[in-house]
């Protein structure tokens, strides 16, 4: 999971806009029909095309949590509720920029679309808990390629948040060392989510990427993020800390 570095406990259903064919009769009718209508209407993109489409489960021997995140490469997302929520408790969260969460109650056919604005998460209290969750780009193009091109003019503007979304689309096509740069410049304006995926980057580079092996590079990154509160951060800070690393 690139949110945390964990096993993700999901399979991929769409993928750069092409379906499975084995379920694509059913998931076909649900993004075109059903969700693409009313998702272009209510975000004004005539051109939105889904990109990706995972199944994920929560069980208790496996994976309860994902923390607060950002959906970085959507231009829109949905969560599709597939269960009774007398299924489990807890869910999805939405979180503003301190501790608090509101969970969101998600039951069966209930959808969520929400921007890469929107700070979210899971955790599964009791119970078993299963997700659909839809990627939306805002072309056919966008979604073939795995870019993110509505980023561009925020992040010439300086936006870090655009920034580190153009870095990320950038790197989904292969740009890696401009991505990096890109990246730095989200940084230096302290944006901790940039600074994990740098420092991920620093600890293990990405394969045919071209970047080196910097330990102290990652290390002073996550210590950055982790006293901003950014949580992923601090779980890999902590680790590696654990794991002997100075």
């Amino acid at each position: 999971d690139p949110v945390d570095q964990r096993p993700r406990f999901a399979v991929d259903l769409v993928e750069k806009g092409r379906y499975r064919e084995d379920l694509a009769h059913v998931l076909r009718p649900l993004v075109e029909e059903a969700l693409l209508p009313y998702l272009r209407a209510r975000f004004r993109c005539a051109g939105m095309a889904v990109s990706s489409g995972t199944f994920r489960r929560f069980l208790p021997e496996e994976r309860r949590y994902v923390p607060g995140h950002h959906d970085h490469g959507a231009f829109v997302a949905c969560s599709v509720g597939l269960q009774e929520l007398a299924a489990f408790t807890g869910g999805m969260f939405v979180q503003g920029s301190g501790v608090e969460r509101k969970f969101i109650h998600l039951g069966r056919r209930s959808v969520i679309a929400y921007r890469s604005d929107l700070r979210h998460g899971v955790e599964v209290f009791e119970g078993s808990r299963f997700e659909l969750t839809l990627v939306f780009k805002d072309s056919a193009e966008s979604a073939a390629l795995g870019s993110s091109p509505w980023y561009v003019t925020a992040a010439q503007s300086g936006d870090a948040a655009a920034q580190l979304g153009w870095a990320m689309s950038l790197a989904e096509l292969g740009d890696f060392e401009t991505a990096r740069q890109w990246l730095a410049k989200a940084c230096e304006q302290d944006h901790p989510d940039a600074m994990y995926v740098l420092a991920t980057w620093a600890l293990e580079p990405p394969c045919r990427s071209g970047l080196k092996q910097d330990l102290a590079q990652a290390l002073q990154l996550l210590r950055r993020a982790a006293a901003l509160g950014h949580e992923s951060s601090q779980s890999r800070l902590g680790s590696l800390l654990m794991s002997g690393v100075p």
